[in-house]
């Protein structure tokens, strides 16, 4: 398996714990056991990445009808207009570094009730190997280990045992409108998220063109 995971206790370290969810149903587990994968970042610094074209792309807004009426509020434009936005024509080049600076924000989120050292020792209490972040989508798929492109992140964080996986979120942050969302269960659609206004600075400096 080719996706990259992040290891809680590696990755998303140091948010403090507020509350701690009932496990959720495994969600597109499938039976299968998730490879842990840890990349070394620093040995990638300087690698000059090339052009994906071959990962599949995936329009958010046509997917997501909660996420794309959401934007056509935010930008004021109608249903067509935001739609082409997520284009692979309209692709939005993203620094090598932001899936570092998304999941820093995305900390400040009520993810953060499932990112934090406590909720990992939980888990591994439990018989558990920890607290994982799958990246799911990413706009720099090679370089996140993501089977899927577009103008946005989609993260999977699940409790990881030794035979099955337990998903207690997804989250997804839309690059084009600097937007957290969460899938509710109970909604069974997106919601939007709030997150620390002292990082729309640096995830709006994650665009580079």
């Amino acid at each position: 398996m080719n996706r990259l995971v992040r290891v809680l206790g590696i990755v998303v370290i140091g948010v403090s714990l507020f509350a701690c969810k009932d496990d959720k149903d495994t969600s597109g587990a499938e039976g299968e056991v998730i490879e842990t994968v840890v990349t070394d970042e620093s040995t990638n610094e300087n690698k000059v990445e090339e052009e994906d074209t071959t990962t599949p792309w995936q329009n958010l807004y046509e997917q997501e009808p909660a996420i794309l009426k959401s934007t056509e509020k935010i930008f004021k434009i109608d249903n067509k207009k935001a739609v082409t936005l997520m284009d692979e024509s309209n692709k939005i080049s993203v620094s090598k570094d932001g899936l570092e600076t998304v999941l820093a924000a995305l900390k400040t989120t009520a993810a953060k009730d499932y990112l934090g050292e406590d909720f990992n020792k939980a888990v591994i209490a439990n018989g558990g190997t920890g607290v994982v972040v799958r990246v799911d989508v990413s706009p720099n798929a090679k370089n996140d280990g993501s089977n899927k492109r577009g103008n946005y992140y989609q993260f999977t964080i699940y409790e990881n045992y030794e035979d099955r996986i337990v998903t207690v979120g997804t989250f997804i942050f839309d690059v084009r409108t600097l937007s957290f969302y969460e899938m509710d269960i109970v909604e069974a659609d997106y919601v939007p998220l709030k997150y620390a206004v002292s990082m729309k600075k640096s995830l709006a400096e994650i665009v580079q063109n």
